[in-house]
């Protein structure tokens, strides 16, 4: 409820800016019939390689990344096999929570960047980590080094999404963000 407080007190100014005339001036042409208002998201991501290449690469770490979550609980059971059903539980529990704890830092950490650092140089080197600590997830022998994967990882799954979503809005024009970035939520929510 408080949500939708919030969102009904939003009054919004509609102003007509150069930057728009701007925007359309340099190739991104307003779409004119029902089907090119629908597409032209598409449209745009495809002309724009940068920007298809970003919403693919959102599609594939969700879809190669996440399902370690998914399974978390059978390689906790593997890792812990004389552990018992409840403890199994709590120690999913307890790593699922250092992974939450990584994404909220990952997250603080992304907003917390400088203006002046490019995001998009940033993006291969979370994504590297990202690969590197589910790996090192994968064989860590104890729970005190899980934990550290858990945390490093969901600080680096966060911030590679965070990275993504901020470098697509900002290079795309403001006429197509809306479009574009249903493109974004639909490799990320939906693959997901």
């Amino acid at each position: 409820l408080f949500v939708i407080a919030a969102l009904l007190a939003i009054r919004t100014r509609v102003e007509f800016h150069a930057g728009h005339a701007t925007e359309v001036a340099h190739g991104a042409t307003e779409p004119s019939s029902a089907w090119e208002t629908l597409t032209a998201g598409v449209a745009y991501a495809r002309e724009h390689s940068a920007i298809g290449v970003l919403i693919l690469t959102t599609a594939f770490l969700v879809f190669f990344g996440f399902p370690y979550m998914i399974i978390l609980t059978a390689i906790i059971h593997a890792r812990f096999a004389g552990a018992g059903t409840q403890q199994v539980q709590q120690l999913y529990s307890l790593v699922y929570m250092f992974n939450g704890m990584g994404a909220l830092v990952g997250s603080l950490a992304i907003a917390g960047l400088r203006a002046t650092i490019k995001r998009s140089r940033i993006i291969p080197l979370t994504l590297l980590a990202f690969a590197a600590l589910l790996i090192a997830f994968s064989f860590a022998p104890s729970l005190p080094l899980m934990a550290v994967c858990s945390v490093l990882a969901g600080a680096a799954y966060i911030s590679t999404s965070s990275l993504i979503m901020t470098s697509i809005q900002a290079a795309v024009p403001g006429h197509l963000r809306g479009r574009v970035m249903a493109l974004f939520m639909m490799a990320f929510m939906g693959v997901m």
